[in-house]
C-alpha cells in the first residue's frame, strides 16, 4: 500500500493496522488481545489455565490434564481458557477465536466443553466467546448478551454464589396464614 496514492494519510495507517491485525491467528490473537484484557481484569496467570483438556481432567478434584506436545488420537476437547476461583475451582471458560472470526462460532464447542465439565461439577459455569474485539457472554442459564471484556474474579465469583444459591421462585413454600 503506496501512501503517496491516498490523500488521508491517518486513514492508510489504520487500514494498514487493521489488515495486520486481521492477518493474526488464533494463538496471537490469545497472545496479543485476550491475554492482555485479563490482564487488565486483574486476573493472576496462577487462575487461567490454558488448553485444559475437558475430557480427561478431574474438575471435581482439580486436578487439570493440559494440551501435550504429542498427538492425543480420539480426544480433541482442549479448552481454550479455564479460569479458576481462588480455590482452584472452575469459575468459566473462554472459547477464542482469531480476530478475523465471529467468536459466536465456538458456542457449540465451548458447550461440548460446558457438558464434560457439568457431568462432574453437577452445575454449569458460564462461557466467554471472543475473537479479542467482541466478547459475548453466556450464563449457565444459557442467555447470552454482549459484554465489554471479561469478568474479574471476583465479579465471577460472587455471580456463581448468586446461581448456586438461587432458588425457584415456584417451589418456596409460602406460609398462606392472612393476620
Amino acid at each position: 500500500m503506496s501512501l503517496r496514492n491516498t490523500t488521508n494519510y491517518r486513514g492508510n495507517i489504520y487500514i494498514a493496522i487493521s489488515s495486520f491485525i486481521l492477518l493474526m491467528d488464533e494463538l496471537e490473537t490469545r497472545k496479543k488481545l485476550i491475554d492482555k484484557q485479563l490482564e487488565r481484569a486483574d486476573w493472576l496467570k496462577k487462575y487461567i489455565k490454558e488448553e485444559v483438556n475437558s475430557v480427561k481432567s478431574d474438575f471435581k478434584n482439580k486436578e487439570y490434564i493440559f494440551k501435550s506436545k504429542e498427538i492425543e488420537k480420539g480426544v480433541d476437547h482442549f479448552i481454550d481458557y479455564l479460569l479458576l476461583d481462588q480455590h482452584n475451582y472452575p469459575l468459566a471458560i473462554i472459547e477464542a477465536k482469531k480476530i478475523s472470526e465471529d467468536p459466536t462460532k465456538g458456542r457449540t464447542q465451548s458447550r461440548t466443553y460446558l457438558e464434560d465439565i457439568e457431568r462432574q461439577l453437577g452445575h454449569k459455569i458460564p462461557i466467554f466467546l471472543t475473537n479479542g474485539e467482541i466478547w459475548c457472554y453466556i450464563d449457565q442459564k444459557g442467555r447470552g448478551r454482549k459484554v465489554s471484556g471479561p469478568f474479574s474474579q471476583s465479579d465471577l465469583e460472587r455471580r456463581n454464589r448468586i446461581c448456586l444459591t438461587e432458588k425457584d421462585p415456584s417451589k418456596i413454600q409460602i406460609n398462606e396464614t392472612i393476620l
